[in-house]
């Protein structure tokens, strides 16, 4: 039932129609260009993961990682920060110090919401405990954190970022004790926040997308660690070995992956969710069998695999958006290729 009342809640909140408006370019946490002992492609991964800047993260291999669902792999976030405190969870003096420098650090920079709100989950857990000299409650915790977001305005300055973090966070925390369920309906939880968009992600992300995960949360502190250090040619081998492997055995599932893509709308996603609770899982599966619509081709080197009469609403809103966005460019003789503005919708 509280699947079901968050779904309820992403429905009411999820911005089908975007207005459009334009904002300085994002100010991510600066890094170097270049680093020894690394080779360009794995260097730009290596940023990506820990600054969120992917300018010359190859467009392959973001569409691959977007294939699978761990796009959010390439943006430091919640997951990230997690790992961090984990090791840091020992040390109370020491975890509260830096969670707090991070925090106001994070204010001169854009994007890093997600783990803004991680930071403030830990400060609510820790007053939680010394108020009431108890375990915290998990999940009063985590609302909130949300209701926080809200307010200081984190859904206003991006609607998507809190969506998220309230799906999978909250995904998460409501099957927590079941390892198994966790690794479903975080799987189930993806195809649901893309059937918005119409985003596609092959069969296999149920296994690819928390191994490929885990391993990379895994190593985050010590490539956060390493980023501060002065450059040691031997770790920074080492590190382009890692990336190198990672990307590899991507590569490797993706070349023998022969599993077609199914494509679920929202609502025989959400039909199948509300069966899914009373614990019908033949008719559930029938379900999603019945309404799953034609495969699309798996093609990596094509923006869009499907032809535009499949665009859903969101798709042809964004299409529209677009053209909008060249005419009043030109009305307002704005130069499209200045690097300090970035236009969206």
């Amino acid at each position: 039932m509280k699947f079901l009342i968050l779904i309820f809640v992403i429905l009411c909140i999820y911005p089908m129609q975007q207005s459009f408006k334009y904002r300085p370019a994002q100010r991510k946490i600066p890094f170097p260009e270049a680093k020894p002992g690394f080779d360009r492609p794995y260097y730009m991964l290596y940023r990506s993961i820990l600054t969120g800047n992917k300018k010359g993260v190859d467009k392959q291999t973001i569409k691959l990682f977007k294939w699978y669902g761990i796009i959010h792999l390439l943006t430091p976030s919640g997951i990230h920060l997690s790992s961090v405190v984990i090791f840091l969870k020992s040390y109370a003096f020491l975890e509260v110090t830096f969670l707090i420098l991070l925090f106001f650090s994070l204010k001169f920079f854009d994007g890093y919401m997600s783990m803004e709100r991680v930071i403030l989950f830990r400060f609510v857990s820790k007053v939680y405990s010394t108020v009431f000299v108890t375990k915290p409650n998990t999940e009063i915790a985590f609302l909130f954190v949300i209701l926080l977001g809200f307010a200081i305005g984190h859904f206003q300055q991006s609607s998507l970022s809190l969506i998220y973090s309230l799906s999978f966070w909250g995904t998460l925390l409501i099957f927590r004790k079941s390892p198994l369920k966790v690794i479903l309906y975080m799987n189930l939880m993806l195809y649901f926040m893309s059937s918005f968009s119409g985003a596609h992600h092959g069969l296999l992300s149920l296994f690819v997308n928390p191994l490929f995960t885990m391993a990379m949360s895994m190593a985050f502190p010590f490539l956060a660690f390493y980023s501060i250090l002065p450059n040691i040619s031997f770790i920074s081998t080492l590190i382009n070995l890692f990336f190198k492997g990672y990307l590899t055995c991507l590569k490797f599932i993706y070349a023998i992956d022969f599993f077609p893509t199914i494509t679920l709308s929202t609502t025989s996603l959400i039909i199948f969710i509300i069966i899914l609770q009373f614990k019908k899982i033949r008719l559930s599966l029938f379900i999603l069998c019945f309404f799953g619509q034609s495969p699309h081709p798996r093609d990596l080197k094509k923006t869009h695999s499907f032809p535009f009469n499949s665009y859903s609403k969101y798709q042809k809103n964004q299409l529209y958006l677009k053209k909008k966005r060249k005419y009043w460019l030109y009305a307002e003789g704005v130069k499209c290729k200045r690097k300090d503005l970035d236009f969206y919708c």
